[in-house]
Parts: structure tokens; C-alpha cells; sequence
């Protein structure tokens, strides 16, 4: 315990939420810029997402290429 009961988790969250903000602003930042048709913004939204969107896809599907042509197809989508 760091005082009258602390825990010490309080901070942890704390820190984790500071980090989650500076996180959102990036990603605020990131999606304006490819509303503008920023090119590389987009090749770097994909990149931060591709994991976990061909992850969702394959928690689901159980199936690596029909995971993959899901995730793409999800991509193109959005970049409409």
C-alpha cells in the first residue's frame, strides 16, 4: 500500500487513461487527415488496425484466408 489505502492501481489507471487520450488525439488526427485524402495517413490507419481487424475476423471465421478477404474487404469499404 503507497498511503491510507492506496493501492497503487488508482495511479496505474490513471496512467493508462493519460495514455488511452494521447492515443485517441493521434487517432483523431490520423482519421482527418485521411478525410483530406492524405495517402500515407491511410497506409498508417491500416497498419495500426490490419491486426486486429484480421483478429475479430478470425475469432469469428476460423479460417485464415476467408479472416484475410474479410478484413481487406472491410478496409476497402471505409476507404470509399
Amino acid at each position: 500500500m503507497n498511503g491510507a489505502g492506496d493501492t497503487g492501481f488508482g495511479r496505474a489507471n490513471a496512467r493508462r487513461r493519460l495514455r488511452w487520450k494521447g492515443q485517441q488525439l493521434e487517432l483523431e488526427t490520423l482519421l482527418e487527415r485521411c478525410r483530406q485524402g492524405d495517402e500515407l495517413a491511410w497506409e498508417a490507419l491500416v497498419r495500426q488496425f490490419q491486426a486486429r481487424v484480421f483478429g475479430l475476423a478470425y475469432h469469428y471465421l476460423h479460417d485464415r484466408e476467408e479472416a484475410r478477404d474479410l478484413a481487406q474487404e472491410a478496409f476497402i469499404r471505409i476507404y470509399r
